[in-house]
């Protein structure tokens, strides 16, 4: 059902409980919501607003994941799309992000352990991650020095490269596993000309991981992390929406190219 719609009906509701000849209202909504009997005589407004304002938030992220193919992790990322909701209206950030990053963490883990993933990597690990216009053939080519290993692991050591690979995907540091996703199924292995938009959706991604980890484990960060940290949280009103337009454009580029694979 459309938000606004649901918002309109949530306003006649509370109208509608506020009189005092419809209590009877009021106590059986209380009941087709969960509520038990001993607990309608104190039950205020605030309750019923809150039921309702649950009942919006599961509707969004049911309809949020409606169509996302993944079926096997999709009930999770569902319920922790609720606790997403849930803390951003609390105003609690680090827990907001925490539930954001679940989902997107949920989603990474699953595809780089998949055997499609395994052996579209192999076959491209070496070759250039960049695509590059030839006018002569007027076809895009793979050209360049940095290779797909290159990219995904932010390095141009071959041996730690070799390191990296001789690991199974899922235990690589989750930065390389984010990178090994947008790589493959953000971009579906096409970044025209440069890294320069392949950068700035990972670096978006980087900023929710290290809120995370500053509540999921604390422990120790570098003066740089310590600097985008404190930059995050001075402005988190506006992080809110910027990690939401992450998560809605990660998940639906991804969804969209899973059709491709």
């Amino acid at each position: 059902m459309d938000k606004n719609k649901l918002e309109k009906l949530l306003l006649f509701i509370a109208e509608i409980a506020e009189l005092p000849e419809n209590e009877w209202f009021k106590s059986k909504l209380l009941l087709r919501l969960g509520s038990s009997s001993k607990d309608l005589g104190n039950s205020s407004l605030d309750e019923i607003y809150e039921f309702c304002i649950e009942m919006i938030i599961k509707d969004q992220a049911a309809r949020f994941y409606e169509g996302f193919k993944i079926s096997s992790i999709k009930e999770n990322l569902i319920q922790d799309f609720i606790r997403m909701e849930r803390f951003k209206r609390k105003d609690d950030f680090e827990d907001f992000c925490l539930a954001g990053f679940q989902q997107v963490e949920g989603i990474v883990n699953h595809l780089v352990s998949s055997p499609i993933f395994q052996g579209r990597f192999n076959s491209l690990k070496s070759s250039p991650s960049i695509l590059k216009f030839d006018k002569i053939t007027r076809q895009f080519t793979r050209s360049g020095n940095q290779t797909v290993a290159s990219l995904i692991f932010m390095t141009n050591d071959q041996n730690k490269i070799i390191e990296h690979c001789g690991k199974q995907p899922v235990d690589w540091f989750f930065k390389y596993r984010l990178r090994a996703v947008l790589y493959f199924f953000y971009f579906n292995e096409e970044l025209k000309f440069s890294t320069n938009e392949f950068d700035s959706i990972y670096s978006t991604g980087n900023q929710l991981y290290l809120i995370r980890n500053s509540n999921h484990r604390g422990g120790n960060s570098t003066d740089y992390q310590e600097r985008e940290k404190e930059e995050i949280l001075s402005n988190f009103d506006r992080y809110y929406f910027k990690f939401l337009g992450f998560l809605e454009d990660f998940i639906f580029k991804v969804n969209s190219n899973l059709e491709k694979v």
